[in-house]
């Protein structure tokens, strides 16, 4: 009992030291960047080095908080990179939550598979997706989320060509594969819809670039996959998702 009692003891001590040495950490780094969103301070394998949680992103500073290591933090047993496993972690959705009744829609063979895909029509390697890899993806349903950036500046205006559409998933697709004029109606009430996929995509996940892919387990990835790799990750892929509700709000 006496011995049971001495572990307890030692064990809170040991996590009050650690909840101060974080409470201390996060107070530097709010003088030193007063702007930065904290989610999460942890401690890793590394004596005196702990974990930023920002959002999607990770960096490392010491148990003062003055000093920060940015890059990866790679287990040279392993060959892993421990900060790329934590930020896809961080990064993961549940693919069942997505706004799929605002999602366009591409079916390969019998569509069993699912992928969805944010991706911006004037984007050009979200063209080359259209063109170079998913058609080489077999039995696959893809559900496009657009969602145009800054960057390119018609993005927004062909988003809601594409929408307001009178087939909006043919007139996409016809656009990203063989850049097929765009109707020039783009003021109709479907056209409100893609503010609502921005928002979801910016403040629900995080998306920065396009495009970006999120597969049924959770899995976030950004830019130009070579199909093979996407073909591997889909038949890897679990769990499934669940049956999805199609009807168009488009």
């Amino acid at each position: 009992m006496k011995k049971l009692l001495t572990i307890l003891l030692l064990s809170a001590t040991i996590a009050f030291g650690a909840d101060n040495i974080s409470q201390g950490i996060k107070a530097s780094l709010k003088t030193s960047l007063p702007e930065l969103n904290i989610d999460q301070i942890n401690p890793t394998a590394l004596a005196n080095v702990y974990e930023v949680v920002s959002g999607h992103k990770v960096f490392y500073v010491d148990s003062t908080g003055r000093y920060a290591f940015l890059g990866n933090m790679v287990d040279l047993t392993t060959k892993q990179s421990l900060t790329e496993s934590r930020v896809e972690q961080l990064s993961r959705v549940d693919f069942n939550q997505l706004l799929f009744k605002y999602a366009l829609v591409r079916i390969n063979g019998n569509g069993e598979r699912k992928i969805a895909i944010f991706t911006d029509p004037d984007c050009p390697f979200c063209q080359r997706l259209e063109q170079e890899v998913i058609p080489k993806l077999t039995n696959v349903t893809v559900y496009y989320f657009l969602y145009p950036l800054p960057i390119h500046a018609n993005a927004e205006t062909d988003s809601k060509k594409i929408i307001c559409s009178e087939t909006p998933d043919k007139t996409f697709l016809e656009w990203m594969i063989n850049g097929t004029k765009l109707p020039n109606r783009s003021d109709c009430k479907n056209a409100a819809n893609l503010q609502i996929i921005k928002d979801f995509g910016s403040k629900k996940i995080g998306i920065e670039a396009s495009p970006t892919i999120i597969l049924p387990n959770g899995r976030v990835m950004t830019g130009l996959v070579p199909a093979d790799y996407l073909n591997q990750l889909l038949t890897e892929t679990s769990p499934k998702p669940k049956k999805i509700n199609t009807s168009k709000a488009l």
